[in-house]
């Protein structure tokens, strides 16, 4: 997407686009770089307290369940993973001693992933850290450029809902 950019700003002229194109060519390149820094960002700090920020996210999931627990499916259809990224990032939990696999009480043929005492530790650790990144990331939004934006994601996420139906 970089490269699209980079050729919608080379190229515009020649290309004869109409400004709206070009803008929303910016936006789309835009969006995409961000989240793959940021996303690269969050990736390296996890990793200096040890996990992946996958596998931290998988542990917020775990805390903010009613119980405490969920099954692997319902943890990659949350985290919009797939149930080889999940038991992947739950092998590595579990060796690290954050999680662990109990059967499904309701299911015996299930099995439910909980968080342990040390996962919940590790989130507490970490949780701080990322919430402090977010307030510096937006520090320079007003409430009012905050609802801007949030509105104009909700209208990105229709079009792309739309879009992924076609």
């Amino acid at each position: 997407m970089f490269h699209f950019l980079h050729a919608i700003e080379r190229y515009s002229g020649q290309l004869n686009l109409f400004e709206s194109e070009y803008k929303t060519g910016r936006v789309l390149a835009d969006l995409f770089f961000l989240t793959t820094e940021i996303q690269k960002d969050l990736e390296r700090r996890a990793r200096e307290f040890g996990i992946s920020y996958g596998q931290y996210m998988l542990l917020c999931v775990l805390r903010y369940q009613p119980d405490g627990r969920s099954n692997p499916s319902a943890l990659a259809d949350h985290l919009k993973v797939t149930r080889a990224a999940v038991s992947s990032m739950i092998d590595a939990l579990e060796k690290g001693g954050y999680v662990a696999r109990e059967l499904d009480d309701r299911d015996r043929r299930g099995m439910v992933i909980s968080m342990t005492e040390t996962g919940l530790n590790k989130v507490k650790e970490m949780t701080p850290l990322f919430l402090s990144l977010m307030d510096r990331l937006v520090s320079e939004f007003g409430e009012s450029d905050i609802d801007s934006l949030l509105q104009g994601l909700a209208k990105l996420k229709g079009g792309f809902e739309k879009l992924r139906q076609d």
